[in-house]
């Protein structure tokens, strides 16, 4: 006979299952069918669960759906001129009278030399306008060049896009993924220091050429080399590094080359602490040529290393190149 309550089989005639002391009825369940409770036991135990294979072919489902999702949305990332970077809306800048928010990086397809470009928001409370200028700009640890137009009117707000050159992201490998962004800012007299954003993405490594061998100067964490020289344009290319604490920009002074004065446009370029870049000083053709200063074979000249907020020049750097053709 089976227990009506728990299905354990018990001997004949028993009066309590043994198993969980249910009362029985003794003798008078003696001629009952001793598989009255068979089925309901069988189907208790076939109803704890689904199959096992079941259930792992489930989560081999699951994972393998996983993977493809992943790797497809990687794929959409990675063809995106922004390969998924963000900068979430937060202030980065106070003063007494002036506030400046990041609001978000964005993507312009129609500006061929500008298309990256970063929002700002600023409020003024003050009673003269202000004229928002960057006073230094870092991918990656890389320098580039930007271009920022942003007048807040007294007493009130404005918005403006920081803009990123194009040129200097694709000639730079591993800058297109905007992993750290540093910036410095200025208005009027005041200066924001060195402005720290992350955009959620891994640090890719970027490669610069360092130049020759022997650097053209190599003290007080400063490094500057020759990397290349253009003739068709021309230009040269030098490769500088600021291993300081301090922002530096660099000014030339006089420029001699082939044993004549020559002019070029003023460098506006500014290394933020612990960044490497490239400086790109142009020459005008025309007037080499009318001065009999072509072809250019060699050049003498000065950077001067500045404190960008004061304009007081902090080094001075001789360079000297015998051969450029």
């Amino acid at each position: 006979m089976f227990c009506p309550n728990c299905g354990n089989q018990v001997p004949d005639g028993s009066g309590f299952c043994s198993n969980c002391g249910a009362r029985l009825g003794g003798a008078q369940n003696a001629c009952a069918p001793q598989n009255a409770y068979a089925p309901q036991y069988a189907a208790a135990r076939e109803s704890k669960g689904p199959p096992v294979v079941l259930v792992i072919g489930l989560v081999i489902f699951l994972l393998v759906a996983g993977v493809i999702a992943f790797f497809v949305r990687q794929s959409v990332l990675d063809s995106s001129p922004l390969h998924g970077a963000k900068l979430k809306k937060q202030d980065v800048w106070q003063t007494e009278d002036l506030s400046v928010a990041v609001t978000g990086l964005h993507y312009d397809e129609t500006n061929d030399k500008y298309p990256f470009y970063i929002t700002l928001a600023a409020k003024n409370r003050g009673g003269a306008s202000r004229e928002l200028r960057c006073e230094g700009f870092a991918i990656n640890g890389i320098q580039i060049n930007t271009k920022l137009d942003l007048a807040v009117p007294a007493g009130g707000d404005a918005a403006g896009e920081l803009r990123i050159s194009s040129h200097d992201i694709q000639s730079r490998v591993g800058l297109e993924r905007f992993s750290a962004i540093d910036l410095a800012l200025g208005a009027g007299d005041a200066h924001s220091g060195v402005i720290h954003l992350k955009t959620g993405l891994k640090m890719p490594e970027a490669h610069l050429s360092t130049g020759e061998d022997e650097p053209l100067y190599n003290e007080n964490g400063v490094r500057i080399n020759h990397t290349t020289f253009y003739p068709a344009w021309p230009a040269l290319e030098l490769y500088m590094e600021n291993d300081t604490d301090r922002s530096l920009a660099v000014r030339q002074g006089e420029v001699s080359v082939s044993g004549g004065a020559a002019r070029t446009p003023e460098l506006e370029d500014i290394f933020l602490p612990h960044t490497r870049g490239y400086i790109h000083l142009e020459f005008f053709a025309d007037e080499l040529e009318a001065d009999g200063l072509l072809p250019m074979k060699d050049l003498v000249m000065k950077l001067y290393l500045c404190d960008p907020t004061t304009g007081e020049t902090v080094r001075e750097v001789p360079i000297r190149l015998a051969r450029l053709t």
